[in-house]
């Protein structure tokens, strides 16, 4: 009989994070094997971030919830990759997360259906009536985002 390995995930998400709490118990809730490491934490180098941002435009390579940017004294929009590629080794707080991590198979952001295809597991939010809610997005509201709350701002940092 042959026996069946739970797919393995590196998780980088910040600690204390609601959102990227809710993520993990996804996964967890779908048989993946997290490895979690402390996104604000690992002292990251353009070599080591850029497989997690490779093929997205910069601005998706950040938090839009982050103080800095949400209140425009960083604009993803007008930086150029080396720039912003500098700018997030030196403040990670602003890197859109998680960061995923599967063998060679690298991600920015929550992207469930990527997840689900590159995993081969179903994906459910159990805390969720609407199966498609915003992955990433703010947890204090229902439907709302981080722009859209009213919650101080250092608990969307």
């Amino acid at each position: 009989m042959a026996t069946v390995t739970a797919p393995q995930l590196d998780f980088f998400g910040k600690p204390g994070c609601k959102t990227n709490r809710r993520q993990r118990a996804m996964l967890r809730q779908a048989g993946v094997d997290l490895k979690e490491h402390d996104l604000l934490n690992q002292g990251w180098t353009p070599a080591a971030l850029q497989p997690f941002l490779q093929g997205q435009a910069v601005s998706d390579w950040f938090n839009k919830a982050a103080p800095a940017v949400r209140d425009g004294e960083v604009e993803p929009d007008v930086l150029s990759a080396a720039e912003a590629m500098q700018l997030l080794c030196e403040q990670p707080i602003l890197i859109r997360r998680p960061l995923l991590r599967a063998g060679d198979w690298y991600q920015c952001g929550f992207d469930r259906l990527a997840l689900q295809q590159q995993l081969g597991v179903q994906l459910v939010d159990p805390n969720s009536d609407t199966d498609g809610e915003d992955d990433e997005g703010c947890r204090h509201t229902l439907r709302g985002t981080a722009a859209q709350c009213q919650h101080p701002a250092e608990e969307h940092s």
